[in-house]
């Protein structure tokens, strides 16, 4: 239910949020199923100045008292749970470019996927929903099926044996993954052995889970011309692959292999490879030409002449990045 929480200070009341009580009130949420990091982003971000996820607690200590997954004292283990929470709400703000919890709480700088405008008009209003989808009615019957897993009619230790889900890790019998072992054996399987036939293979596995309403792309067709094209006025794919460009990725925050295995390939495709702020290896350099653009950033800082490559072809520059002010 958290994934579609309502805005609690609209839902109190229709003008709640625009009157003065609102500065003036602390919206404490103790809810059972806050279990992740977007969860309590969630819940911040729309107003809550406490979040109580009492379950999370209450499972982490019992983990603790058998000793399964963790060997810590339960004190630690809900020690542990509030650092990993805390810490993973500061990275949320400071991806959002947001640099204190007074600019993060209440401003409601979420977009949402798959619930329809007449639910987010009633309890989210402001916040964009793009594709439509559920409204109250489905999540009721997804929390009426919850409930009913964890009380069963029959079975006296029902928390003992609840499903895994496969939400975060594929399984067997979960939820369903684009890239289960069988899609990953077959990209990773043609890559080492060049065999495009298996490289087919895998694309059409995955393109048939993507037709299943695993992705959004899957929400759309292609719609045919009335008039077909003849084929010599399309523009061709080696020319059409020239204006690409990978994204800008460190020297250092990936590794070297990866790093070079990305520029030569756009190198040998015509297009670009971005160097990311760290520059290009000079040793590339003796290995022949690696085409790119390489970003400068922090100009005020970082003497420029210093961090500029004859061989790039674009030169960006960046004065701040995310919630780092401007130097």
């Amino acid at each position: 239910m958290l994934n579609y929480v309502t805005n609690l200070f609209e839902g109190i009341s229709p003008d709640f949020s625009v009157t003065c009580f609102y500065l003036q009130t602390c919206l404490i949420v103790e809810a059972g199923d806050v279990r992740e990091v977007h969860h309590l982003a969630l819940l911040v971000g729309y107003g809550a100045a406490a979040v109580n996820p009492y379950l999370l607690f209450e499972s982490a200590e019992d983990l603790a008292r058998r000793e399964l997954l963790v060997t810590v004292p339960p004190e630690k283990a809900i020690h542990n749970v509030i650092s990993a929470l805390e810490h993973g709400l500061l990275k949320v703000m400071s991806k959002m470019g947001v640099s204190t919890m007074a600019s993060y709480g209440g401003a409601e700088i979420f977009e949402a996927v798959g619930l329809n405008s007449e639910f987010m008009a009633e309890f989210f209003p402001g916040t964009s929903s793009r594709v439509e989808g559920i409204g109250l009615d489905e999540l009721a019957h997804d929390i009426a099926e919850h409930h009913r897993n964890a009380y069963p009619a029959t079975n006296a230790l029902p928390h003992r044996t609840l499903i895994t889900g496969g939400q975060y890790k594929w399984r067997r019998e979960g939820e369903q993954h684009l890239f289960d072992p069988e899609s990953v054996f077959r990209l990773q399987y043609a890559t080492r052995t060049g065999r495009y036939d298996v490289f087919k293979r895998y694309t059409a596995r995955v393109d048939d889970r993507s037709s299943r309403l695993m992705t959004l792309r899957a929400l759309l067709e292609l719609k045919p011309a009335a008039t077909p094209i003849d084929i010599d006025e399309v523009e061709p794919v080696s020319s059409i692959v020239k204006r690409f460009s990978t994204g800008a990725m460190s020297y250092g925050s990936i590794s070297q292999e990866a790093h070079e295995t990305l520029a030569i390939a756009m190198n040998r495709l015509g297009a670009r490879s971005n160097t990311g702020e760290g520059g290009e290896d000079v040793a590339r350099r003796l290995q022949g030409p690696f085409l790119g653009v390489a970003p400068v950033e922090h100009l005020i800082q970082d003497p420029l002449a210093a961090r500029l490559d004859p061989h790039d072809q674009i030169t960006q520059s960046r004065l701040a990045q995310q919630g780092e002010p401007v130097r």
